[in-house]
């Protein structure tokens, strides 16, 4: 029950869950806050609230089928059923406790590294982020193996794949039609870490939105427009970095974060923003390595101003 109420009072508005702190603060700190008592408080907090109902789970894995009853959940219809009668025990990852995040991703990691076929335990391993997985291989037949026993892995530990997407047109269409991403005569990118994925013609965007202020600016509003342009891998940092030393000078004029811009920055920073959205129309090639090389050099260049650090890899 204590478990529960704390799921619960995470969700409720600030309000509600200010007086429900108070509320709290009068009852004995001894014994465990009973369920009864947070459904009394939520029926004189709103008359409305008339069911409790905690009946959906957003994790499957992790499947408990012996041990102690570690966690329980209450799910009802009517506020007169018997709670005893009603008290499930959780066998899985709980959606909305503190540890939820941690565990489904170590679960993750367990299922690969109790994976018997080694390449496919590295990619469960390393190439998942979060629940996104990125990999591929050299042709189609591998790329259908790694598919397969993949998809089987996860499937074990009742984690299905879905929304498959490839920049082969065969293997989406060999996929079963519930599991693959339709996108059909649609222009728009698929996300991809943060970027976006033309997945037809096999290149990279930056989506960026950007609504020009007709008020002046703000040290905070350059901030903002600054922070969405995720560029992980600095293909844009010409255009970051002219951003970033108007952001430079804002912090060593000691502006603050509310206060107008001066001319001088804003006519500086109209201009940049002027050619902002172009950002939409790049297109940089996802693969960078050719076939049959026979090696591959990188060469890196630094140097330095007052103003920014530079690196050129050629």
């Amino acid at each position: 029950d204590t478990l529960l109420i704390y799921i619960v009072t995470r969700k409720l508005d600030q309000r509600t869950y200010r007086e429900w702190e108070e509320c709290k603060g009068s009852l004995d700190k001894t014994s465990p806050i009973a369920f009864e008592v947070f459904m009394q408080f939520l029926r004189s907090r709103a008359d409305l609230i008339e069911t409790l109902e905690l009946s959906r789970t957003n994790y499957s894995q992790a499947v408990i089928k012996t041990g102690p009853k570690i966690k329980s959940m209450v799910a009802t219809q009517s506020p007169t059923s018997s709670i005893s009668e009603l008290t499930s025990k959780l066998n899985t990852v709980t959606y909305g406790t503190a540890s939820a995040p941690f565990l489904a991703t170590r679960c993750l990691k367990q299922i690969g590294l109790e994976c018997r076929d080694p390449k496919i335990s590295e990619i469960i391993i390393h190439d998942f982020y979060v629940d996104d997985l990125l990999t591929g291989g050299r042709d189609l037949d591998e790329v259908r193996f790694i598919r397969a026993e993949v998809t089987k892995a996860l499937a074990s530990a009742c984690m299905p794949l879905r929304k498959w997407r490839s920049n082969d047109p065969q293997l989406v269409s060999d996929a079963v039609p519930q599991s693959f991403h339709l996108n059909i005569g649609s222009d728009e990118p698929d996300k991809l870490l943060g970027l976006g994925w033309h997945v037809n013609s096999d290149d990279l965007g930056f989506p960026i939105g950007f609504t020009k202020s007709t008020n002046g600016y703000t040290k905070r509003d350059l901030l903002s427009v600054i922070a969405r342009i995720f560029d992980p891998m600095g293909l844009l940092c010409p255009i970051v970095v002219t951003m970033k030393v108007l952001l430079q000078r804002m912090w060593l004029d000691k502006l603050s974060w509310d206060q107008p811009l001066p001319s001088t920055i804003c006519k500086q920073w109209d201009r940049i923003t002027k050619q902002l959205p172009l950002i939409n129309n790049l297109r940089i090639p996802r693969i960078v390595v050719c076939d049959l090389y026979r090696w591959i050099e990188i060469h890196v260049f630094t140097d330095a101003s007052e103003s920014e650090p530079s690196q050129h890899d050629g």
